[in-house]
């Protein structure tokens, strides 16, 4: 497998044996392979249907043009693979943290609507500490009343997201 692994700092994912994985950052450091501003608003530097899969871990927060990177890393990553995503959920403390966070996600976030048609939605739940596992179990059964009545009870550590991108995206 070929893996994207966007905002990988000095933490590129290993992948499995035989795993090509490249890094990309905004800035040079061990395990980065590619140096890259997400918001630059360019096209990511990778041809169409490049990668099997990409990570993208604690990055989107920092960006403003949201749809616009979801749609590249969509493009990059060949039909019917795997992007996932992991961001900070609004009601989490993590979420305000730094100064250089620029939005803030909900459930609802990576609704494909939002984004043109470009990937299908396979996965989408709340991520909490294990000494939460019955509020884990139930905010991932019933994702809607946990967000609107309970998610600032037991806030979630984040949220984790499957995207399979599609082989034609809407206009």
């Amino acid at each position: 497998m070929k893996i994207l692994d966007i905002g990988c700092g000095a933490n590129k994912c290993a992948g499995e044996k035989g795993d090509t994985v490249v890094g990309l950052d905004i800035e040079k450091r061990a395990g980065v392979d590619v140096v890259f501003d997400l918001e630059k608003k360019k096209r990511l530097p990778f041809r169409d249907a490049s990668f099997d899969a990409v990570n993208c871990r604690f990055v989107l927060e920092h960006i403003d043009n949201l749809v616009f990177v979801v749609k590249e890393i969509c493009r990059v990553c060949k039909p019917g693979g795997t992007v996932r995503i992991t961001v900070p959920h609004y009601a989490s403390k993590d979420a305000f943290t730094s100064p250089y966070h620029r939005r803030f996600f909900t459930i609802g976030t990576f609704d494909p609507k939002y984004y043109g048609g470009c990937f299908e939605l396979k996965t989408r739940r709340f991520t909490f500490n294990r000494l939460f596992l019955p509020v884990s179990l139930f905010a991932n059964a019933y994702p809607g009343t946990y967000e609107k009545f309970f998610c600032f009870w037991f806030p979630p550590g984040g949220l984790y997201f499957e995207l399979a991108p599609n082989k034609k995206p809407r206009a």
